[in-house]
């Protein structure tokens, strides 16, 4: 066993826990658990009695069981991961239904209707491409994620922690993600409003808006209001206290004032720039195979508008959901996992003024586009799990 401060044990403790209840969920799916006209008791539960050692190659080990639930075919199991001293105790709920744990038609990969994607398994090695869920704590709950390997990984590797192959399929920001321009996935939604990255990078350290000096932040705003921690370049221009104000060059001291004349800022009081760019329509739901037209419209400071539509460049953050060509989206997968069913439309226009060659201002239009099964009414008999963290140990 390694020697680490007590910090970075019980965070090796806490992902043994977690290993230990996706094993026990891959026991259920690998052994085809199912409920009958009777009701599952722990006996036809898989044996936990002998957990793989050393699991994930650090010196720690999980211990795992299972119990029973408060209704009929659900059940608890819980895992104890251990490192040294420290320990990490999880329990997560699950109901089995009659198509078993994770039941439902599909191809388990992008296309063919709602995929079936595996459970993670701790001691399968994927390879890049490979779709995995697995549960997590989000704002206090547990909820079900979809995963995709960016590249080939190694055993054990977790998903949603920082540094692996493992890329959730979202467009919130997340630390365990990495941004890379070439996949489109560069625009997030984070604090209530939308971000892109101006370079490849992973979440980890470049939390949007974070950044302690300007020219060292990796994503941008997408707003046209003034921002401290925004680097902004030469012949931009932003919103103030109600006024405008041009960017005589790169990456000026704020906020904006154009009181010294041989300072990085010009007041703009009679010269009309754009502010926005809207998408229409917007957020709504459409179906596999389903097209949809977009418009863009550009919004100018002194009220006026302008169909752009012909002018931007657009983009989808996940062309696996939903393709763009132009300004036709269609709609490809839903991937059946909520929350990472959705892509992030984006519309991105340069403006140069028609009378000032200084003003050069680049605005971004986002809407958010999920797309749903090409039928309904299907019921999912598949499992529901919910997820209580408690520490002990030091």
């Amino acid at each position: 066993m390694k020697l680490v401060n007590s910090e970075q044990g019980a965070i090796l403790a806490n992902n043994l826990a977690d290993a230990g209840i996706q094993y026990g969920i891959s026991l259920l799916l690998v052994n085809e658990i199912k409920a009958g006209d009777e009701p599952l008791s722990l006996e036809d539960l898989p044996s936990l009695a002998n957990p793989p050692s050393d699991p994930l190659n650090n010196g720690g080990d999980f211990d795992i069981w299972w119990e029973n639930g408060s209704e009929a075919n659900s059940f608890i199991i819980f895992s104890r991961g251990s490192y040294g001293k420290i320990t990490r105790t999880k329990t997560a709920g699950f109901t089995i239904g009659t198509e078993g744990v994770g039941g439902g038609e599909g191809s388990g990969g992008p296309g063919g209707g709602e995929p079936a994607y595996p459970y993670w398994d701790l001691n399968h090695r994927y390879i890049e491409g490979d779709y995995v869920v697995y549960s997590v704590m989000i704002d206090g709950r547990s909820v079900e994620r979809l995963y995709r390997a960016r590249h080939n990984g190694y055993v054990g590797e977790l998903p949603g922690a920082p540094w692996t192959t493992w890329q959730e399929i979202t467009n919130h920001y997340r630390v365990s993600n990495f941004y890379e321009l070439v996949n489109g996935n560069t625009i997030i939604y984070y604090r209530s409003t939308y971000w892109q990255a101006r370079w490849n990078g992973h979440g980890t350290g470049n939390e949007p808006g974070k950044n302690t000096e300007r020219s060292s932040g990796m994503w941008r705003e997408l707003i046209d209001e003034w921002r401290p921690y925004e680097a902004y370049p030469e012949k931009e221009v932003v919103s103030y206290n109600g006024k405008r104000y041009r960017v005589k060059w790169n990456n000026p001291q704020g906020p904006p004032d154009a009181s010294d004349p041989n300072g990085p800022w010009e007041l703009l009081e009679d010269c009309v720039t754009l502010q926005s760019v809207v998408i229409s329509p917007s957020s709504m739901i459409i179906k596999e195979g389903e097209k949809v037209t977009f418009r863009a419209t550009a919004l100018f400071s002194d009220g006026t508008t302008e169909d752009v539509t012909s002018k931007v460049i657009w983009s989808s953050t996940y062309p696996q959901i939903a393709s763009i060509s132009g300004n036709v989206l269609t709609g490809v997968m839903d991937t059946g996992v909520e929350g990472c069913n959705a892509t992030l439309v984006s519309a991105s226009y340069t403006y140069n003024h028609p009378e000032r060659s200084d003003i050069v201002i680049n605005r971004v239009g986002v809407t958010e586009i999920k797309v749903s099964e090409s039928h309904e009414g299907d019921e999912d008999s598949g499992l529901i799990i919910w997820e209580r963290e408690v520490l002990s140990g030091p």
